[in-house]
């Protein structure tokens, strides 16, 4: 490297760090102008700066935050201090400032002090010396008895699976990455995981129609291929990711027994049931055929209606939300694979969390070399004779690749249907409630297998992981308890009312609405979600609706047939009254705001709460 090209990265670096101080010194964050000052000092630092890190991926419209917090939460309480993006700063700007604020004056990745104190902490419990010169020439020894080159400048081994002697040593990022930045940010990270959560319509005005931003994303996933990829395989739209990419598939997704448990907690059917009127029974059979039947409304379903291949109407054996189920097309035979971690119950949701069973291969282990390959992505098991926690080949599954005909269709799974490869049931709870956060669990429960860490490190994560920010973030103020619902399309908001319905006790809740370039100019996806449901339940006392918008929503939820005399507009300067009208509720307070309207909100709560800021997560 010339003296010219030092110069350059330290100055980007040092900029870097110095704008970020800065920036925090006044309260702003500093998440992205640092990324962007970097960058303009030097081309390829992000590149430079996450040289040899081992990074997993999170893109997707919705959960992409609160997956890539479960990764890295469960990463920290192991000891291993990944880098992560914690303040949803996910676009190029942002991942570059994470990565360069982390990096030493030649763009090269430091360890932090917390995993310097890890480490060692582990030597002296196995009764190990701290490493000496000696040690490190043994550790040299064991690369190159293994074919491996040193590392250095050239060393080139962020392709390399990692060696089980190595694997303390490791650097690990866990970053969520936005849908259109993904063709920008994967071909520089070069990610070991790339997880695809789901994808729905989101901000029409930015990313146009869903299937734009499904090419946005197959771009990105292009560009880097050696990533093993952990697709929902519920999703008919992200599945669709596997047909021509080569990337090693790993699918995670809900079985129809997990929905029939979903069904007894719903809120109609709990309503239904403890009403105790003649009706009852039917109440609840009608909530069946709305989740199971596959009868959606077409309103529920319209993000992916009809089959990406050939342009036929997917029937579904059962829907766990949106257009998310068992699918398939009668005309082209494109269905959905068998998941590799599939939850096969939900024994409990409440507003603490859930429980739940989870299908996983034997003794918890993924390696690259046994993800699926190939066109469709399979569903079947290589050998693994190469793996180095079992022993003998695997079964393997039926194969489901490729266009089938009708008279073939008879070949889709039933219910019962498992793969045939050894697998395991474990038990896990999740402290996050709601069904979306299920899946989010699952999809984080793969990517952790992905990356070959240890199956216990996730399942103790996810039992104790805290919300993200915004994301079912709770306060406590002068008594009153507050939850934040980050809402930002359909999908999400049907999923996050369907929550507050379920729940018995007396709440307030909290519709907020801007239409800001971080929003979406666009706001006519409320006219897609089903606010109808708020006049049926008879836990929500009052709604106040608020923002630059508020007399939009104001009017969705009049036509929505809520009486007016339950809905309170207040001004949107008016910001103190807001919080005054939420800190002396008489009940809890559920507050579901878009990007920019959680923003000032949060801060205040925050302030109130004493938690910490913003980009700290």
């Amino acid at each position: 490297m010339s003296v010219i090209d030092s110069l350059q990265i330290a100055a980007a670096v040092t900029a870097c760090r110095a704008a970020r101080t800065i920036l925090r010194g006044l309260n702003r964050g500093g998440t992205s102008l640092p990324g962007r000052l970097a960058m303009w000092l030097r081309g390829d630092i992000l590149a430079l700066a996450s040289e040899g890190v081992e990074t997993i991926l999170v893109t997707g419209t919705n959960g992409k935050t609160t997956t890539a917090g479960m990764l890295a939460h469960a990463m920290e309480e192991a000891g291993r201090s990944p880098l992560c993006n914690r303040s949803g700063a996910n676009l190029l700007s942002g991942v570059t400032a994470e990565f360069v604020a982390a990096a030493d004056l030649r763009g090269r990745p430091r360890r932090g002090q917390g995993e310097i104190d890890s480490r060692f902490s582990r030597r002296v419990e196995h009764g190990r010396p701290r490493r000496g010169q000696g040690e490190i020439g043994s550790r040299f020894r064991r690369r190159v008895e293994h074919g491996r080159p040193q590392r250095g400048q050239g060393a080139g081994n962020r392709n390399c699976p990692v060696h089980p002697a190595d694997r303390d040593c490791a650097r690990f990022a866990v970053i969520e990455c936005d849908e259109g930045a993904l063709r920008h940010v994967a071909p520089l990270l070069h990610p070991r995981v790339i997880v695809v959560t789901n994808l729905f319509r989101d901000q029409l005005d930015r990313y146009g129609e869903v299937m734009h931003t499904l090419e946005a994303v197959r771009e990105g996933i292009r560009l880097a291929p050696e990533a093993v990829l952990c697709l929902n395989a519920d999703d008919s739209l992200t599945a669709s990711l596997a047909a021509d990419l080569p990337n090693p598939v790993i699918w995670f997704g809900m079985e129809e027994s997990a929905v029939r448990e979903k069904l007894t907690s719903s809120s109609a059917a709990i309503k239904a049931l403890q009403s105790g009127d003649s009706t009852a029974q039917e109440k609840q059979a009608a909530v069946k055929k709305d989740f199971a039947g596959g009868e959606d409304s077409p309103e529920r379903i319209s993000d992916a209606r009809y089959c990406i291949r050939c342009g036929a109407e997917y029937t579904y054996r059962y829907h766990t939300y949106a257009h998310l189920g068992d699918f398939l097309c009668p005309s082209c035979g494109y269905a959905r694979p068998l998941p590799d971690v599939a939850v096969t119950s939900i024994d409990r949701i409440d507003a603490d969390g859930s429980r739940v069973h989870m299908r996983i291969p034997e003794n918890g282990y993924f390696h690259q070399g046994n993800a699926r390959k190939g066109k469709d992505a399979a569903p079947e098991y290589a050998s693994q004779e190469n793996c180095p926690q079992k022993s003998g080949p695997q079964k393997s599954g039926p194969q489901k690749s490729g266009p089938q005909t009708e008279a073939s269709q008879e070949t889709v799974p039933s219910e019962n249907d498992a793969p045939e490869y050894a697998s395991q049931e474990i038990s896990v709870r999740i402290a996050l409630p709601a069904v979306y956060n299920i899946y989010n669990a699952a999809a984080a429960l793969s990517a952790y297998l992905a990356a070959a860490l240890p199956l216990q490190e996730i399942l103790r994560g996810l039992a104790d992981v805290h919300s993200s920010f915004g994301r079912m973030e709770h306060f406590t103020v002068g008594g009153v308890s507050v939850q934040m619902i980050l809402v930002k399309n359909p999908a999400g908001c049907n999923q996050a009312l369907d929550y507050l319905c379920a729940l018995k006790d007396p709440c307030t809740i909290v519709l907020c609405l801007n239409d800001l370039d971080a929003d979406g100019h666009d706001i006519s996806w409320i006219w897609d979600v089903d606010y109808e449901k708020l006049s049926a339940c008879g836990n929500i006392r009052r709604i106040l609706v608020w923002g630059k918008r508020a007399e939009d929503m104001q009017l969705r939820l009049k036509y929505a047939g809520i009486p007016e005399s339950s809905v309170q507009r207040i001004p949107e300067k008016d910001l103190k009254k807001l919080l005054g009208e939420i800190y002396h509720s008489r009940e809890p307070v559920f507050i579901l705001p878009n990007y920019t309207t959680m923003l000032p909100l949060r801060d205040a709560l925050r302030k109130a709460a004493g938690k910490a800021s913003f980009w700290k997560g």
